[in-house]
C-alpha cells in the first residue's frame, strides 16, 4: 500500500518487457530451434515462467500464474508477436497490481 504508484508502474512495465522477451521471445525460440519441436519449446517455457513466479508469489497464485502465461505462451506460438505479448502481459499485471 505504500508503495508509490509511479514505482508499481515501473514495476509492471519491466516485467512485462523483460518476462515476454525472456521466456516467449527467446526461450520459445532457442528451445525450439534446439528440439525441433514448438509444443516442448512452448511447455518448457511455461514451466520455467511459472517456476520463476514461485519464490515471489507462492504457491497457490502459481494456478493463475500458469494460465496467464499459458494464454500469452499460445498467443505468442499462433502470431509471434512480441509487442502483443508485452502489452497483455502489461494489461493483466496492471489489473491486479494498480488498480
Amino acid at each position: 500500500m505504500s508503495t508509490p504508484y509511479w514505482y508499481k508502474i515501473v514495476l509492471v512495465t519491466r516485467a512485462s518487457v523483460a518476462e515476454e522477451t525472456t521466456f516467449r521471445g527467446y526461450a520459445i525460440e532457442r528451445i525450439q530451434e534446439l528440439s525441433g519441436s514448438r509444443p516442448i519449446a512452448g511447455i518448457v517455457s511455461l514451466a520455467v515462467f511459472t517456476a520463476a513466479h514461485l519464490s515471489y508469489w507462492g504457491v497457490v497464485p502459481l494456478i493463475g500464474v500458469a494460465a496467464a502465461g499459458a494464454v500469452l505462451t499460445l498467443l505468442y506460438m499462433w502470431r509471434r508477436d512480441l509487442i502483443s505479448n508485452i502489452i497483455g502481459h502489461f494489461t493483466i499485471d496492471a489489473a491486479q497490481l494498480l488498480f
